[in-house]
């Protein structure tokens, strides 16, 4: 047996706890924070084994890591939009937007009068068809 099979035979986490069973106040440790009723846990100091702690701080990075590209990726989103938003209210731009408008106000304008002529010659024609038919 090496080394390596015993680390995965071990406790992940053991605790320094205070002891004073020999008469004098002393530390043993212990894979237990409280172990009889006389061990207070909150007295007791918690050790995680080397390579359990290794393991939380690198997936700890790892999540540190993909929360800093997620924030980086919608940070980039947001600078889109408010370039977006921002082009929309140039003046300039709306100016043009406000000279197109008033062009097709005007065009429609003139499409409604040119619709009110034919309309009028229409009613203008059945109404001389119509005293036609009378004089028939």
């Amino acid at each position: 047996m090496d080394i390596n099979d015993i680390k995965h035979l071990a406790t992940e986490r053991i605790y320094l706890i205070p002891d004073a069973s020999d008469g004098r106040l002393g530390y043993v440790w212990c894979d237990d924070p409280t172990p009889n009723e006389h061990h207070d846990e909150r007295e007791a100091v918690e050790y995680v084994r080397k390579d359990v702690h290794d393991a939380i701080i690198k997936r700890q990075a790892s999540l540190a890591r993909m929360g800093m590209n997620a924030a980086k990726e919608h940070g980039s989103h947001m600078e889109a939009a408010a370039k977006r938003l921002h082009a929309e209210c140039n003046p300039e731009a709306l100016e043009s937007e406000r000279e197109a408008n008033a062009l097709l106000t005007e065009r429609i304008a003139e499409l409604e009068k040119e619709r009110d002529l034919h309309k009028a010659a229409e009613e203008m024609q059945i109404a001389l068809r119509q005293k036609m038919e009378c004089e028939r």
